[in-house]
């Protein structure tokens, strides 16, 4: 390989790996690993806005254990078919004494 073409192949390489759209923390033109580090930061950010590592589990009022977020909105989804199921078994029984 000429020096002329590992030229073209490195500038190609930093044309695509380096922003100077973007900047790092040392301000200079960020780069793939820089942009890959703060992605992990913000999405470890984002895993502790929904359940804090050092959060202890709790028990709802049907005492199943709920340590996230999603646990507790599936807890909440059960609760909701619990009314239902009780809003459905008062229609019947309006509906019985009716007949």
């Amino acid at each position: 390989m000429s020096k002329a073409n590992g030229s073209l192949t490195d500038d190609g390489l930093r044309a695509v790996f380096i922003s100077p759209n973007v900047i790092d923390s040392n301000f200079e033109a960020a780069n793939v690993v820089d942009v890959i580090d703060k992605l992990a930061y913000r999405v470890g950010k984002v895993a502790h806005a929904i359940t804090p590592q050092d959060a202890a589990p709790g028990r709802d009022e049907r005492g199943c254990v709920v340590g996230s977020l999603t646990e507790a909105v599936m807890s909440l989804a059960a609760s909701a078919d619990g009314v239902a199921e009780g809003l459905h078994a008062i229609a019947a029984a309006i509906r019985e004494k009716g007949e």
